[in-house]
């Protein structure tokens, strides 16, 4: 019989098994269960499954054959000799880079400077104090804004210095305290991370300069044990809660040391770091599993902003970790950052979209928020023919000289359709009137539209009925803050769309689909780093920053979806009009 590999957490199992099972089943049969998932039903079509794989397998199906390397859906391959199964392996960041192809925007009356003071580690140097705090103190007084406290991570780093013998050293203050003690020309880093429920990004800026060195993305592994917030919630409940945790912790991990070995810098060099996520992220990062939000009312374990040492938290650094204040419900300390970061002007409507699709809308009368299951199709996961938004896949869909021409990410062989490739293709069926508003496309299609190409990718009439779930929950969401705060779309002077699928997106798509309303068509502003760039703005800004962050949460009230009229709402809002009948 042939022989199954698995090989999981630095650890190997191996199990006999018969010819012809799927990889699915003996991975379930082995008690990986909780390690692959099937909604949909193991016909292959969501991705849920998919593992590396290799060894004496089946052929690929026409969907494996579109996917990168070794990676295989567990449901589809089987077993027909000898192989492996690697679960958990490490990710592949899915962009990396010295600031990103979209440069972050740090505004510059956010950056609060670092400052530099030469210490004389000599031991006559030091006589007359009575601590080592003490020491540092008094050498910094000099400074134009000198600290009025002391780190653990400056005392730490003066401790290993002297230890060493070096005779000097440099001191840097920051935010009113001396945060770190190290060999002259090393300068203190921060990091910002944007906690997702599909990925997680990192960014590391140098707090002298200002200047961010870089940032990197990779995928959150608490996928592999649920797709979205609400299946994570009912997991833990099942008793899943510390393992999730460990999946959220070591993906963060996994982050912070790849970001810092490509910097060229070392763990010890950040001193500070701030994050921002959905409530139900943030519950996992600090051990708290999510009961309160398992039924209604949802209940977050707190609002409140919270800094606890990252190491105390799991995490490879030793500066403190701040978590941002949260709305309320699912509505996180992600939208807040991306609404600090927008907080100016008039009335305008913030849109986070992922697979949990916050909308935040910002009048003089302060911010309501709202949180959505707009769930995984916006981020190419669960199609026919869907990918993340990694090179390869296709993010627009155009007419060009009447033929379809496809845009891809990192300009290479076109591999799956990520979220903004699915609604640029939506549009496009729509403007070919080959989808009609309801979400039907025409008999001729067959119930797919293919997209042309070298390779065979397509978009079934199943995709364009997850798109309108999604989308028509935005929308559905976007008109009850609407209603909540009184005003019409008119009103409206800005729309903000923010995350990963926003990066790649076109008004006239938004539009076209009726996600959003036509008076905003030349109101559409795509912001795809605004949460990390509002991180970063608190980040530099210090506490000065922190208590705008704290006023402004005040100014937040949370708007819960779970109100008698938001199904009908809903069904309304899947029409894929440009305005509504009715």
């Amino acid at each position: 019989m042939p022989v199954l590999r698995v090989h999981r957490r630095g650890s190997t199992i191996e199990m006999e098994l018969p010819r012809g099972i799927s990889l699915l089943e003996a991975l379930k049969a082995a008690g990986f269960a909780r390690d692959v998932e099937s909604p949909c039903g193991g016909l292959g079509l969501c991705g849920g499954c998919t593992v590396r794989a290799s060894g004496g397998l089946s052929g690929r199906s026409p969907r494996e054959a579109l996917m990168p390397g070794d990676l295989r859906l567990a449901c589809t391959a089987r077993l027909l000799g000898h192989a492996e199964v690697f679960l958990d392996d490490p990710p592949q960041p899915i962009f990396s880079g010295p600031n990103g192809s979209h440069a972050l925007a740090v505004p510059e009356d956010a950056a609060s400077r670092a400052l530099p003071f030469r210490l004389d580690l000599r031991r006559e140097a030091m006589v007359g104090t009575s601590s080592l705090e003490e020491f540092l103190l008094r050498s910094s007084a000099g400074l134009s804004c000198p600290p009025e406290a002391v780190s653990d991570l400056a005392l730490e780093g003066l401790a290993k210095m002297l230890s060493r013998g070096e005779p000097e050293a440099v001191g840097w203050v920051f935010d009113h305290r001396v945060v770190m003690v190290a060999p002259l020309g090393v300068t203190p880093l921060g990091l910002a991370a944007d906690l997702g429920s599909s990925t997680i990004e990192v960014a590391a800026v140098d707090l002298r300069s200002g200047e961010v060195l870089g940032r990197l993305r990779v995928e959150n592994r608490q996928r592999r044990l649920g797709r979205d917030v609400i299946s994570r919630v009912v997991r833990a409940i099942e008793g899943f809660s510390d393992e999730l945790r460990s999946l959220l912790v070591l993906s963060l991990n996994e982050a912070i040391n790849e970001l810092l070995k490509s910097s060229g810098a070392s763990a010890d060099r950040v001193v500070k770091m701030v994050v921002g996520c959905n409530t139900v992220v943030g519950s996992f990062l600090f051990g708290i599993p999510p009961a309160g939000l398992s039924e209604r009312p949802f209940l977050p374990w707190t609002l409140r902003s919270r800094t606890e040492r990252a190491s105390g938290l799991g995490i490879d650094l030793g500066c403190p970790l701040t978590l941002l204040p949260s709305i309320g419900g699912f509505v996180g300390s992600d939208a807040l950052a991306l609404l600090y970061r927008h907080r100016s002007g008039g009335a305008r409507l913030l849109l986070d979209l992922g697979t949990n699709g916050e909308v935040l809308l910002w009048t003089s009368g302060g911010a309501l928020g709202a949180s959505t299951a707009a769930g995984p199709a916006f981020e190419g996961y669960g199609l026919s023919c869907g990918m993340p938004a990694l090179p390869g896949a296709v993010h627009r869909v155009r007419l060009d000289g009447g033929d379809v021409k496809l845009d891809v990410i990192g300009g290479s062989e076109p591999k799956g359709i990520c979220g903004s490739g699915l609604v640029s293709s939506v549009s496009l069926m729509r403007e070919m009137e080959v989808l009609d508003r309801s979400g039907r496309m025409k008999p001729c299609l067959g119930l797919r539209f293919r997209l042309g190409g070298d390779v065979d990718l397509w978009v079934t009439q199943r995709d364009v009925r997850e798109f309108q779930l999604a989308k028509g929950a935005v929308r559905a969401a976007i008109e009850t803050l609407l209603e909540e705060a009184g005003i019409g779309e008119s009103q409206v002077e800005l729309c903000v769309v923010s995350g990963l699928f926003g990066g790649s997106l076109e008004a006239v798509d938004l539009i076209r689909t009726g996600m959003l309303p036509p008076p905003w068509r030349d109101r559409i502003h795509f912001s795809p780093d605004g949460v990390l760039e509002g991180l970063l703005s608190v980040l530099l800004g210090g506490e000065k920053a922190m208590r705008e962050v704290e006023k402004l949460a005040s100014r937040c009230r949370h708007v819960s979806l779970d109100r008698d009229d938001f199904k009908e709402r809903l069904m309304r809002c899947l029409d894929l009009g440009e305005s509504y009948p009715g």
